[in-house]
């Protein structure tokens, strides 16, 4: 075998180490969508050049013959491995099933064994021989029957791989439409190369198509750098910002939108294609703030607002950063609505909880302040009772001994009926619901009286009661114990002995008032605004009470 040298091989030298590079590069970067079927593209390209140039500097035919089959390995997967490309890059991966790449396969792998077999059917080239006028070795042939079926089948792949791209410039932010672009050129400029030489535009019939890859990948490889493909495509874009829960919108400097996700198209009620191109104005017209926010974000803002959404009230946080070009120019602007409302809900309600904490807090302060000033009095004098009757036991009368006992009893029963009165009290934050029914006002107000006795017997109280009581409807404990703190408060502050009328008015709509009169002072207008504070005592110096 015998090899010449031609310089006509330096240009497919170079397209062999750029897509030789580039494959490397692209199979490196296997995670990044698309990476694979690319490094593939190049090797393909890489392959179809490195046996070109074998074939250029041959010098017998056998030897062309053989690297001309050797290209196969690199030509006939060239299409089908752009158009997987594409459709990674476009955002239909999911196209790329195992049984639909198989199929796609089909032609490129009978194309290949039928140009091993040539020799025997004649379908890939015909008349077979070398070009005697070319500066570099070159197959002379006619072009047989499945030679042209395979130019047509991988031009069907560019068509539609073409339409994809251009489908995706249209739909594209400025990002990706530079992206789109360099694509388009590349494979402009690869397919014209290809569709020169199929054609015999070419000179001597060089085929051009390793070299317009190589001119191509330059190309890719100036837009891997500047515009990140593989890194930033679409499909990225569809698989992160469709599916985020924020709306975002993407202005120009006019403040025209030229993206938005579905998010932010369900917040502002309008669809992509009525927004595209539109002046963000013609939707926050209504919230002349925010667009006066979107206008003056040079610097970047970030704010709350509030929208309606569905005719509700809706919290967001919003985001305005501005986008600028590789020289620092404002490029547009990124606006970002997160809807924070649940938060800003639990925010409002842990602050609600917190200010009822501390006025629980403060209740809770004044009623362990009542307990201890409440019993402290009856257990003192139960205390000083009970000593004075150990130390006098054999000195005191019967009838001394009497007093004392009862006495004792008598700050026993005030100290058990403050005490059911607090744990009443206690329990009445703690109950949802309770059993509501017809009261028994007779036996009730009895219950009363008879744990007030100690009471009404030490100021000679007189308590008059009606003869038959109207039938009502409500609680029995607690009705009792409000029985309770009237009686009691009218004793204590009754007249000299007090005179307690207990009784019962009929009222309108079925209602029953039920009232104590005594024969006090009564209260001045501002004692009566401070009556039912909680914890409070009216008249501290003149009756002892627990409020």
């Amino acid at each position: 075998m015998h090899w010449r040298y031609t310089p006509y091989i330096l240009p497919v030298l170079v397209a062999v180490v750029s897509s030789g590079t580039l494959a490397l590069w692209g199979w490196r970067r296997r995670p990044a969508p698309g990476a694979t079927w690319f490094a593939a593209l190049m090797s393909s390209a890489c392959v179809w050049a490195s046996f070109y140039i074998l074939e250029m500097i041959s010098t017998d035919l056998s030897a062309t013959l053989l690297w001309s089959k050797m290209q196969y390995l690199g030509v006939v997967g060239i299409a089908v491995e752009w158009l997987a490309l594409v459709l990674t890059y476009t955002g239909h991966r999911e196209w790329l099933t195992r049984r639909n790449v198989v199929l796609l396969l089909v032609i490129p792998l009978v194309t290949l064994a039928l140009a091993w077999t040539n020799e025997y059917h004649g379908l890939i080239w015909g008349d077979v021989g070398l070009a005697s006028d070319a500066p570099f070795n070159a197959l002379r042939f006619t072009p047989g029957e499945w030679y042209w079926v395979n130019v047509v089948y991988a031009y069907i792949l560019f068509v539609i791989s073409t339409i994809l791209l251009v489908v995706s410039l249209a739909r594209s932010t400025p990002l990706y439409r530079q992206q789109i672009v360099a694509l388009l050129i590349f494979s402009l400029i690869t397919w014209l190369g290809n569709l020169a030489y199929v054609v015999g535009l070419t000179p001597w019939r060089l085929d051009v198509t390793p070299i317009t890859f190589s001119v191509g990948g330059l190309l890719i490889a100036w837009g891997l750098f500047r515009y990140r493909i593989l890194d930033i495509a679409p499909v990225a874009r569809s698989a992160v910002v469709e599916n985020m829960r924020d709306g975002v919108l993407v202005l120009d400097p006019q403040n025209r939108v030229v993206d938005l996700n579905p998010a932010a198209q369900s917040l502002l009620g309008h669809t992509f294609d009525e927004m595209i191109g539109q002046p963000l104005e013609l939707f926050w017209g209504f919230q002349p703030d925010l667009m006066g926010l979107c206008r003056e974000a040079t610097d970047g803002i970030r704010t709350e607002v509030e929208l309606s959404v569905g005719g509700e009230p809706r919290v967001f946080d919003l985001q305005v950063s501005p986008l600028r070009g590789r020289r620092g120019g404002l490029t547009g602007r990124l606006v970002v609505l997160r809807d924070i409302t649940e938060r800003k809900r639990a925010e409002e309600a842990l602050r609600r909880y917190a200010a009822e904490l501390e006025l629980r807090n403060a209740e809770l302060d004044a009623f362990v302040h009542t307990v201890a000033h409440d019993l402290k009095t009856p257990l003192t004098s139960m205390v000083g009772y009970a000593s004075l009757l150990r130390s006098k036991l054999h000195v005191l009368s019967d009838e001394q001994k009497s007093a004392f006992l009862r006495r004792i009893e008598q700050s026993g029963v005030k100290m058990r009926n403050i005490i059911e009165e607090l744990l009443l009290l206690a329990s009445v934050r703690g109950v949802d619901e309770v059993e509501i029914g017809p009261l028994d006002m007779g036996r009730i107000v009895a219950g009363a009286l008879e744990r007030l006795e100690y009471l009404i017997q030490e100021h000679q109280a007189e308590i008059v009661l009606p003869e038959s009581w109207p039938v009502a409807v409500g609680y029995g404990p607690w009705v009792e114990e409000v029985w309770v703190n009237y009686v009691s408060n009218a004793i204590k502050y009754g007249g000299e002995p007090p005179h307690v009328q207990v009784g019962a008015t009929a009222e309108a709509g079925g209602w029953v008032r039920f009232w104590v009169r005594d024969n006090g002072e009564g209260l001045s207008p501002e004692d009566q605004g401070r009556l039912f504070t909680p914890f409070e005592r009216l008249h501290q110096v003149s009756a002892e009470g627990h409020g």
